[in-house]
């Protein structure tokens, strides 16, 4: 089962740890908006169920999406996976203003 993450460091790296720790044999795919540092964080990994990207796209072929990035960034990583086939996490908070509020609060119970 491929597994991703939206955020690296902070609390994202947390929950990798306990994911890799308590689910071994899956795979990994980490969101890191930063380009940059996506090779540079590919070449420190020692696990290689783990795989660190810049593209969005590589999230949709996993099964199940945390998103643990800035609290800013929560709605729209939500909008853009809602209409996979896939479970999303979301840390707290989900929203930031009434406009993110009223997005979520639109989606039907299936979609919550």
């Amino acid at each position: 089962m491929k597994i991703g993450i939206i955020g690296y460091r902070g609390h994202s790296y947390k929950l990798l740890k306990i994911l890799i720790k308590n689910f071994s044999s899956f795979e990994y795919i980490v969101f890191c908006r930063k380009k940059i540092l996506v090779d540079e964080l590919n070449n420190k990994i020692i696990n290689s169920n783990i795989y660190y990207t810049a593209n969005k796209k590589d999230l949709l072929s996993c099964k199940a999406v945390m998103i643990s990035s800035r609290s800013n960034s929560h709605a729209k990583y939500i909008k853009y996976l809602k209409e996979k086939n896939m479970y999303i996490f979301c840390e707290k908070p989900a929203c930031l203003n009434m406009s993110e509020y009223k997005f979520l609060s639109k989606l039907n119970v299936k979609e919550k």
